[in-house]
């Protein structure tokens, strides 16, 4: 289905996030001018906590505008966190913000790749992994596409058992997310 129409908001912590799920967006159908990106600026603070901070004023954005269809991915690395850990940090922005919590029927996915994007660009080029050794330095930048496109090919029908479970519960994430996207297309 095309997804042409479809308006979407990336927030994220760095480039390597900001690459792989623009990337995979397009894949998927979503016109690579229909996407905006909000990205922690270089050297002003940690990039979890931007995603933190403009998660919840998206959010509220979105619901407020309901006549312009926009959909919503926030991304932030689990780090030394759990994946859920981070989820409920979402929840807590909020909730702070004095918004009600994401339900599954709005196009919002929360995305939290663990301990981070590399972790998943280095297992779609083919590599072992877990998700605790860091794996930044073994990633360069040009192989953030070839990833995003391996996991828009793989991503729900060819996930394999091997893949980590942050992968594997981000790829459920994006196809409800874009299930309810083209639910409203």
């Amino acid at each position: 289905m095309s997804r042409r129409k479809i308006q979407v908001v990336l927030v994220c912590e760095d480039a390597a996030q900001q690459g792989f799920f623009r990337d995979f967006l397009i894949e998927r159908g979503v016109h690579h001018r229909a996407i905006r990106v909000e990205r922690a600026p270089r050297g002003k603070g940690a990039g979890d906590q931007f995603v933190f901070k403009q998660f919840p004023v998206e959010v509220q954005y979105m619901r407020t505008k309901p006549h312009i269809f926009r959909g919503l991915v926030a991304v932030v690395d689990a780090d030394t966190n759990s994946v859920d850990e981070r989820l409920r940090e979402l929840d807590a922005a909020l909730v702070a913000a004095q918004l009600d919590r994401t339900k599954p029927t709005e196009p919002i996915a929360r995305i939290v790749p663990k301990r981070n994007i590399e972790t998943w660009i280095f297992r779609l080029k083919g590599n072992t992994v877990n998700e605790d050794d860091d794996y930044k330095r073994k990633v360069e930048p040009a192989d953030i596409k070839p990833a995003a496109r391996e996991f828009a090919r793989r991503c729900p029908q060819a996930m394999a058992d091997q893949d980590p479970p942050s992968l594997h519960s981000g790829c459920k994430e994006l196809q409800r997310f874009l299930s309810v996207c083209d639910s409203h297309n």
